[in-house]
Formats: C-alpha cells, structure tokens, sequence
C-alpha cells in the first residue's frame, strides 16, 4: 500500500514536468507528435524493475532506446 501511495504522489508532479519537456520539443520540432507523458512513464516505470546489476547492461541501452524513439524520424532535415 506504501508503493501504491508512493507512486500516486509523484505521479502528477512527474508527468507534469514531462509534458512540459516533451511539448517544447514538439514545439521545437525535434520530438515526435504522437507521443505523451504517460506513455513515456509507462516505458520508463518497466526499467525501475530491473535489478541493480541489470542497470549498465539493459536499463541504459533501453534508456537510448526509448530516447532515440522521441526523436522526429525527419529532425535533422527540419534544421
């Protein structure tokens, strides 16, 4: 029940901050249109269940996955 606490806490106050950040790069032009905050948070919120020892070898590679996957296909043509 602490978790479930926990995570309801922080939830808004996260997913706010990142669809401040995720608007601006769309606005910018280097962020993908169709995607939000809560789905970006669900990608990530699965890398919080691996172990500590799993973190270099799967979470960072996981992590420039889900990063690599916001960026408009056509950014750098855009600039």
């Amino acid at each position: 029940m602490a978790w479930q606490d926990l995570v309801a806490h922080s939830h808004n106050p996260i997913e706010g901050a990142l669809t401040q950040l995720l608007d601006a790069g769309k606005a910018a032009g280097s962020l993908r249109t169709d995607v939000d905050a809560h789905g970006v948070l669900l990608l990530i919120a699965y890398l919080g269940r691996l172990d500590r020892d799993e973190w270099e070898s799967t979470a960072r590679p996981l992590m420039n996955v889900i990063l690599d996957g916001l960026r408009r296909p056509d950014a750098d043509l855009l600039s």
